[in-house]
C-alpha cells in the first residue's frame, strides 16, 4: 500500500526507483529492468537514513547520492529500520 514516489537516478531507461509510505513504514524497491549490470546513483536526498534489505538482512546506509551494482534483472527492497 501508499502511495509511490518515484526517486530519481542516473539510469532512467534501465532502473526504477520509488518509494511507498504507509502506517509509518517505507519501502524502496531499485529495479534493475535491463540485461546489464548497472551501477545506479540514486538521488536519495529525501530519504537519508538505515534501511535493511528485506530478502537479504544487509543493511545500508543512504547519505543523498548512493550508488547501488543491480545485476541484470535484479532488484533490491530496502526497509525503513525502526
Amino acid at each position: 500500500g501508499g502511495e509511490m514516489e518515484r526517486i530519481s537516478n542516473d539510469k532512467m531507461d534501465q532502473v526504477i526507483s520509488f518509494a511507498r509510505v504507509k502506517n509509518g513504514q517505507m519501502v524502496i524497491p531499485i529495479i534493475n529492468l535491463s540485461n546489464e549490470t548497472v551501477n545506479v546513483l540514486l538521488k536519495s536526498e529525501y530519504y537519508q537514513g538505515t534501511y535493511k534489505e528485506l530478502f537479504t538482512g544487509k543493511e545500508y546506509t543512504l547519505h543523498g547520492d548512493d550508488t547501488f551494482e543491480l545485476k541484470p534483472w535484479k532488484y533490491i527492497v530496502l526497509t525503513k529500520m525502526q
